[in-house]
């Protein structure tokens, strides 16, 4: 019996060391709630605050973007005025196509006697044409003269590549003197012809402009240093009255000599 009673009580030991599940779980929770050791090198990381971070670089992506579309459309509207004032320009020039292509010029021809030339080099007639030029007879100076008579041309049309001469030898004039005696602004008498004169060779021939409307008919005008689009201006007898001791206004009778143009530009404007 005493050693029965031994055998029990060794069992009722162990059975009290034994541990019970709820001693168990315990155990295991308390192992997973201290703390592991980490790698001090990645502690740094845990410390910052990557919400905000991506806020931050959110921003600046979006920022960055501005920027960016900022350019884009400044040079857009760069590339874009550009192309206005180009398209502009090109309207520009295609509307003085042809205008650019009349001109006028004065030579001496071999016999000595000066000319007149007004050209059209464009593909198209040009209209209305009118041209004030004064010739200078006996220079003193450059600006003076003993004799300086004042014409202005009237004619229909320039044909289209040509270069319509005027020569000096055809030309006429009626002195001071009788000029004064013309009635200005009304047509002239019957046989007032008569009282013309042929110009005695010229010195120098200053054209004081030339106008002509073009094919779409629109007034031009061009001096020796502009070409303008305009209504026509009245030049009237300019510099050389005051600049003379005699004066004497002009008339040719002859038409020009008609000869075919030295180049002739095609218009590509269109």
């Amino acid at each position: 019996m005493r050693d029965h009673g031994t055998a029990r009580r060794v069992r009722l030991r162990l059975a009290r060391q034994r541990p019970g599940p709820d001693r168990v779980r315990s155990r295991e929770q308390a192992q997973q709630s201290e703390p592991q050791e980490t790698d001090p090198s990645l502690s740094w990381l845990r410390r910052i605050k990557w919400i905000h971070v991506g806020a931050v670089l959110g921003a600046l992506v979006g920022l960055v973007g501005l920027i960016f579309t900022g350019v884009a459309t400044y040079y857009q509207a760069a590339v874009t005025n550009d192309q206005l004032h180009q398209s502009r320009e090109q309207a520009q020039q295609a509307k003085r196509s042809q205008a650019m292509r009349v001109f006028y010029w004065v030579d001496e021809a071999a016999d000595g006697h000066l000319r007149l030339h007004l050209g059209n080099s464009s593909p198209d007639p040009v209209t209305g044409v009118n041209v004030s030029f004064g010739a200078a007879v006996g220079l003193t100076t450059a600006v003076y003269s003993d004799l300086y008579v004042s014409y202005e041309l009237h004619i229909p049309y320039l044909p289209p590549c040509s270069d319509s001469v005027f020569d000096s030898r055809h030309w006429l004039y009626i002195s001071e003197a009788q000029l004064e005696d013309l009635p200005k602004g009304a047509d002239l008498l019957p046989g007032w012809e008569k009282a013309l004169k042929p110009l005695p060779t010229p010195d120098d021939v200053w054209v004081y402009g030339l106008m002509f409307s073009d094919r779409d008919g629109m007034p031009w005008q061009r001096t020796n240093t502009t070409l303008e689009q305009g209504d026509i201006p009245d030049y009237g007898h300019l510099n050389g009255e005051d600049q003379s001791d005699h004066q004497g206004w002009g008339y040719i009778k002859r038409t020009p000599e008609v000869k075919a143009a030295a180049t002739c530009i095609p218009d590509q404007s269109g």
